[in-house]
């Protein structure tokens, strides 16, 4: 996921990112991209 935030980021593709407890977006820029790749560095996969 971090990959394609990244991608569309550089592509400058609107994206949004959804997790369970959490949805982002659809937006395009750095403070987005940023937000993103927060919550995805603190998402905890074992509550799933």
């Amino acid at each position: 996921l971090t990959a394609w935030v990244l991608l569309a980021d550089e592509q400058q593709l609107n994206y949004s990112l959804k997790l369970p407890a959490l949805e982002l977006g659809p937006a395009s820029d750095a403070n987005h991209r940023l937000a993103c790749l927060e919550a995805l560095a603190l998402y905890d996969a074992k509550s799933l």
